[in-house]
């Protein structure tokens, strides 16, 4: 991916399932890796659902093709610095939904609804 493309950087994180307490399993999240990135909306709407309002932005997210991301990972999304270090007010967390593998990049589309 060209460098000048990843303005951003995720953490990706993924629910790993432990034993706890007489056997039940607890999940917890745990961080499997963090990644420069760029993300591109593609499209957005607002549906009337009950009772509320929701807004849905199409994003996708588009990282180096050897990233760790699956479905169902968690992504925190910032924006960095001019030293590359992430803007934690800035934070932006979404769903992975499929990632597809290009010949460069990944490109992961983003889950995210939020209440109007």
């Amino acid at each position: 991916m060209l460098e000048f493309m990843e303005d951003k950087v995720v953490v990706v994180k993924r629910y790993a399932s432990v034993l706890g307490e007489y056997n039940r399993p607890q999940k917890t999240l745990e961080e499997i890796g963090t990644y420069p990135c760029h993300t591109a909306d593609t499209s957005s709407n607002t549906a009337q659902k009950q009772p509320q309002k929701e807004n849905t932005t199409e994003l996708t997210l588009y990282t180096e093709e050897d990233a760790d991301v699956k479905m169902g990972d968690v992504l925190y999304i910032y924006e960095i610095d001019e030293y590359d270090n992430p803007i934690l007010s800035t934070e932006y967390k979404a769903l992975a939904d499929r990632p597809y593998h290009k010949r460069t990049h990944l490109a992961v589309p983003l889950l995210s609804i939020e209440e109007v």
